[in-house]
């Protein structure tokens, strides 16, 4: 089923995740009433799409699309989720708007979260973690450990408080 996106004339998405243009006059001047598919580029780990919209061109995720276009805006304080944790599977049967905190529990379900030793950031493992929180908190520990694990003072009290690395 092909079905026009909403605010955007002459551009329409099917089920499958494709967006396609149909622009009733073509380059040459000639009347079309073909659809053409438009191609996709990476955005960070998403697909994307520009649409031109009174000689501006927008750049759109295609998840947010298909939702928008057979599902309906987004309603406040949702956003676009990937049922199977695949963020270029655009099909309606893998699209839903939900909440944040579902999303990122989606991610560690899916194992494409970024927290822990899946951030490029970070400097310790989970072992290092639980070592840390199993010294006492006095400040020549910290002290200690700051130096061992070559990381700030600040670190080792956000681990101790479990503000970093929290879910362990």
């Amino acid at each position: 089923m092909i079905k026009e996106i909403p605010n955007f004339k002459n551009y329409f998405a099917d089920e499958n995740g494709n967006i396609f243009s149909n622009k009733p006059i073509n380059q040459y001047g000639k009347i079309s009433s073909e659809y053409k598919l438009l191609s996709f580029r990476k955005r960070r780990n998403y697909l994307a799409v520009n649409l031109c919209k009174e000689s501006k061109v927008y750049s759109y995720s295609v998840h947010r699309l298909i939702l928008e276009t057979f599902i309906g805006k987004c309603p406040k304080g949702m956003e676009a989720c990937h049922n199977d944790g695949n963020p270029t599977n655009n099909k309606l049967t893998n699209l839903r708007w939900d909440t944040a905190i579902n999303n990122q529990k989606d991610r560690i379900k899916h194992n494409t979260s970024n927290r822990g030793i899946y951030n490029n950031t970070t400097k310790l493992n989970e072992l290092q973690v639980r070592i840390i929180r199993k010294y006492p908190k006095h400040y020549r520990y910290i002290k200690f450990l700051s130096n061992i694990f070559n990381v700030s003072e600040v670190t080792i009290l956000k681990i101790r408080n479990k503000t970093n690395w929290g879910w362990l």
